[in-house]
């Protein structure tokens, strides 16, 4: 099997990432971003054991869940008891598109990697753990979510159950040679499906 990287991923990796700028160029109400769940809490406590002052929210849609106090005081009060400065990418939406420079203290992948193609998915972890000096979070729903491609296709393109997603993070820390404490959180339900049993709700 090919591998693919950040100089030469898949040819479904341009692919999905096209459609995804036209949704944001759209104006599309979803993928506005956000931290759903209990995610808020998971990062919290990584970002106080770590004692990380940055962060980088990688996939982080149009970020307004950290540059516009107005979308919720739910999410405002949150982040602000996490305690650091936010630094956004989505290489799907301009104003975040840009591959950040250097390091930051944490790095979190929340409703990311289920959109990433499954051929992608190597890569993509690795480059997150690129990015973090002390700790990284991914959160990752293993059912399809509500929202379809024109075409049909799930947005949820690698709907893998949670051992699947275990193993690829461990196996992409190991080949980044990564020292940084791991968060993982699963959801097997979306919400507004009633699919699934457990879990924290998705609202993608």
């Amino acid at each position: 099997m090919k591998e693919y990287s950040r100089g030469s991923p898949s040819r479904l990796y341009l692919e999905l990432l096209g459609l995804y700028k036209e949704w944001h160029q759209g104006g599309d109400k979803h993928f506005r971003g956000g931290w759903g769940g209990k995610a808020h809490k998971y990062v919290r406590e990584l970002a106080r054991q770590t004692n990380s002052k940055t962060l980088l929210d990688y996939g982080c849609g149009r970020g307004l869940h950290f540059i516009n106090p107005k979308m919720g005081e739910k999410d405002s009060r949150l982040l602000a008891e996490i305690g650091c400065e936010i630094t956004g990418y989505d290489p799907a939406y301009h104003p975040f598109s840009a591959l950040p420079q250097g390091k930051f203290d944490g790095v979190v992948a929340i409703d990311v990697m289920e959109h990433i193609s499954d051929d992608d998915v190597p890569w993509v972890l690795e480059e997150i753990f690129s990015f973090a000096r002390k700790f990284a979070f991914f959160l990752v729903t293993t059912v399809p979510a509500r929202k379809s491609f024109k075409d049909g296709r799930n947005v949820h393109v690698t709907i893998r159950p949670e051992t699947w997603w275990r193993e690829k993070i461990k196996e992409a820390k190991r080949t980044a040679r990564s020292r940084v404490r791991v968060g993982m959180s699963f959801r097997d339900r979306v919400k507004g499906t009633g699919e699934g049993g457990s879990g924290d709700a998705c609202q993608v």
